[in-house]
């Protein structure tokens, strides 16, 4: 499954799972969020009914959406029900038109709440204003991570500043940002030299085995 904007304004699902349309209308900054749609009972915990990879991606700067939207909660009752991780793009966005207000994390504290086995991966970790609010989210709640792509790793003790770098860590995410952001391996060993080597092997691949789907079938 995909979940993606559409168009300027609009997020769509897409995939085999999905046999409708689920499309969030853009949020004026005076809306309240309205309550979430009643969902059928669903067994928690219950493993997917057949292997799945990979995880779904929103991008509520760019779809001009937030992630509370009560409109997105089927999706997030079908990625938790087959152990897809949800990655959300929280972090600001140079591109025309990007509404960086809807990155602010805060927006998917109620979403952690009502899913609580919903793996929530925070592309980004909260690039430009909420490195400090991502970082708490990934500490307080055992689902959420924070995923580096796009952040010089020279400069993660300085935008974790507040925390304890070895406690974050273990709650990161490597992720390249490929194309746009050139030198994965030297990336790679970069952030492995801020950290001892079983936190360093942890943020490289072992977190990503416990989150993304399907990753632990190809060791």
């Amino acid at each position: 499954m995909r979940v993606q904007p559409e168009g300027d304004r609009h997020a769509g699902v897409r995939g085999p799972a999905a046999d409708r349309r689920v499309q969030p209308g853009p949020l004026s900054p005076g809306r309240q969020r309205q309550p979430a749609p009643a969902l059928p009972a669903r067994r928690r915990g219950a493993p997917p009914a057949r292997p799945r990879r990979g995880g779904a991606q929103l991008h509520p700067v760019h779809g001009g959406f937030r992630c509370d939207d009560a409109a997105l909660y089927p999706a997030y009752q079908v990625l938790e029900e087959r152990g897809v991780p949800l990655v959300v793009h929280c972090g600001t966005s140079s591109f025309p038109g990007a509404a960086n207000e809807n990155a602010d994390p805060a927006y998917l504290i109620p979403v952690v709440r009502d899913f609580p086995g919903l793996n929530v991966v925070l592309a980004h970790g909260g690039r430009g204003w909420w490195y400090d609010a991502a970082a708490f989210l990934a500490l307080s709640q055992e689902t959420v991570w924070l995923e580096l792509s796009g952040l010089p790793p020279k400069r993660l003790p300085e935008y974790y500043a507040k925390f304890d770098l070895g406690r974050l860590a273990r709650k990161w995410i490597f992720g390249t940002d490929w194309p746009g952001v050139p030198g994965i391996a030297t990336n790679a060993r970069a952030v492995a030299e801020l950290l001892p080597d079983d936190a360093a092997r942890a943020v490289l691949a072992g977190n990503a085995m416990k989150v993304y789907a399907g990753l632990h079938q190809e060791r």
